[in-house]
This record gives C-alpha cells, structure tokens and sequence, in this order.
C-alpha cells in the first residue's frame, strides 16, 4: 500500500471523527441530482448531474492527493535512506504533469466543499476534466509505472469519477489501462 494512502487510513481508523481534511460533513448534503440542459439536435433535453456522493468523492480525492504529493514531494537528500515512493519517477514533464493533476483534484475538492446547483455542475464538469487529463497521463507513464502503484491510482480515479457521476465512456478510458499492463 502506498504510505500516504496508508498513514491516511490510519488517521480516519485512529479518529472516526476525523472526514480526511473535509469539515463539516453536515455540509456536504446536498440534492442528489441537479437539473441542468443541453441541446441535441437543436432541441433542449433534460440533463441531470448526479454527484452520487460528495464525501465520497473528496475521500478518493484526497487519497490520490496525498499519494502524488507525496511523490512530488520526496527528495534523495531528505529520504537518502528510503527508497523513493512507488508514484516517484524521477522525469520533469512526469512531474508537472503530477502537478497538474493535483492542482485539478484541489479544484475539484473546492467546489465540492459549497455545494449548490451550479458547483455540482461544475464539479462534475472538473471531475470529468480530471478523467480525460488522467488519460492522457497514464498513456504516457502508465508503463514506466509500477504495477502496483498504477494499479491503485487507476482504481483510485474510478472510484472517483464513478461517485462524481462521470460518464461510462470517461471510467472505460482509465480501465483500458490497467487491463493493457
């Protein structure tokens, strides 16, 4: 298990009263679906965003967080003693592209944190930006990875996009990559 996963699991088990960094979490209950619409066909259809559950959602936010943040975080002198964290590839574009990914969650986690009709849609339009840009990162370290360690991540980003409400065709992306490992 990744450290940053584990020691975050720790501290949930060690405090149950302890939401992973997301306070209150009588904040967090709002309507199931949002009504918002879309045009097909120059016709207007009902579209419904659906964040299945928010606490959910920044629960494995914050978990793949920590486990990249801890990633971009290690550094030979500091820890000259242990190895480097599974995520931890030592190239300047994986780590900016690390960056970016956890720059989307924080986003994510921001809109998530008010919720209202027009954050829900928006947190559902970032969770699906985070699916798309988390395609384009895995097709590109997704070997340079450990099996393992990419085998969480990808499970991790799943669970998320599948509470955020994201479409099928989004989680089919990310699962593509596991199975090609």
């Amino acid at each position: 298990m990744l450290h940053g996963a584990e020691r975050l699991l720790h501290d949930s088990e060690s405090d149950p009263s302890r939401d992973l960094q997301f306070h209150p979490p009588a904040s967090v209950s709002a309507p199931d679906s949002v009504e918002g619409s879309r045009r097909t066909n120059g016709k207007t259809a009902t579209e419904y965003v659906l964040l299945k559950n928010r606490v959910e959602i920044v629960r494995y936010s914050t978990a793949i967080i920590s486990a990249l943040q801890e990633a971009l975080d290690y550094s030979l002198e500091k820890h000259h003693n242990l190895p480097p964290p599974a995520l931890r590839i030592d190239d300047d574009r994986y780590l900016n592209e690390i960056r970016n990914l956890v720059s989307e969650l924080r986003k994510l986690n921001n809109f998530l944190e008010t919720p209202s009709k027009k954050t829900a849609k928006i947190a559902r339009a970032r969770a699906s930006g985070f699916g798309k840009h988390l395609d384009r990162f895995l097709s590109s370290y997704a070997s340079a990875l450990g099996k393992g360690a990419a085998a969480l991540t990808i499970a991790s980003a799943v669970g998320l996009l599948a509470q955020a409400g994201v479409g099928q065709e989004i989680i089919d992306l990310i699962w593509r990559h596991l199975r090609h490992r």
